[in-house]
């Protein structure tokens, strides 16, 4: 997101930033978050290795406000399909 202390200028530079990873990235949304905020989330869908997933409730502290929601996404994420944490997927 491109607010007012954020450490990029654009949004453009935003999605730079976000390109430059070249990781599979997560991104979880509220889908009452501001409309600025989520026209930014939404905009990474077109980036190659960014899955999203809006949680029908929460705003921006989703991880606050919805922690149960927020970690049966991430869960499966990192441990399943191309998630970083893959090989470790059959650890107890």
């Amino acid at each position: 997101m491109t607010g007012y202390l954020d450490r990029v200028a654009s949004h453009e530079d935003f999605l730079d930033l976000v390109r430059k990873a070249e990781k599979p990235t997560l991104v979880v949304y509220g889908h009452e978050a501001p409309a600025r905020s989520r026209s930014e989330i939404e905009s990474l869908a077109a980036l190659p290795h960014v899955r999203l997933e809006r949680l029908e409730k929460g705003k921006l502290s989703l991880h606050e406000e919805f922690p149960d929601a927020v970690m049966s996404v991430i869960r499966p994420f990192l441990f399943d399909g191309a998630g970083p944490f893959r090989p470790f997927a059959s650890l107890p």
